[in-house]
């Protein structure tokens, strides 16, 4: 069987729950036959994504993503994802 390249993706997510579906994502990723990657996912749960980037060391281009749920349309919601932007 011949080895697969490493993709490595960072993010920032919110909450426990978003941390468990990227968890599971890449094991699943990682399991199956016909993927042409290993992928290995840096995520750390930080509500500012901005905080989290601020804290990386790295040494090329690199693409962080931030993850949250939609919870309504409400002003609150709307203020409080706006405000990371």
């Amino acid at each position: 069987m011949e080895r697969k390249l490493t993709k490595k993706y960072h993010f920032s997510v919110e909450g426990e729950t978003e941390k468990w579906y990227l968890d599971w994502l890449k094991d699943n990723i990682n399991q199956c036959n016909r993927s042409r990657y290993k992928v290995v996912m840096d995520c750390k749960v930080e509500k500012d994504p901005y905080k989290r980037a601020k804290k990386m060391v790295t040494t090329s281009k690199t693409e962080i993503w931030h993850l949250s749920d939609y919870e309504s349309n409400d002003c609150f919601s709307r203020s409080t994802i706006s405000s990371y932007y």
